[in-house]
């Protein structure tokens, strides 16, 4: 595995990030949530991406969306995966 300048990861203390082998994650790339995340082996992140395990609820129209708390479930990529630069995984 292989961080360049400014990458960021942080999880909780009931969640967890996994990195793959020869996974390399560009720079300023923002790993993070509640919820658990894993990338696979041999994947390339491109820099200034995001990957948050956690989103709003929105289901209940009637509602504010500040008001209907989150989602935290977990992001799973598999192994031999690109994402290119800037893209948003939530």
């Amino acid at each position: 595995m292989a961080l360049e300048r400014g990458v960021d990861i942080s999880c909780s203390e009931q969640t967890s990030i996994e990195i793959g082998k020869n996974t390399y994650i560009n720079s300023y790339v923002c790993i993070t949530g509640p919820g658990s995340v894993k990338i696979g082996k041999d994947c390339l992140i491109g820099p200034q991406s995001t990957i948050i395990a956690s989103h709003h609820n929105f289901a209940d129209f009637k509602r504010k969306i500040r008001e209907q708390g989150g989602i935290n479930k977990g992001i799973v990529i598999e192994d031999d995966c690109w994402l290119g630069q800037g893209v948003r995984v939530i």
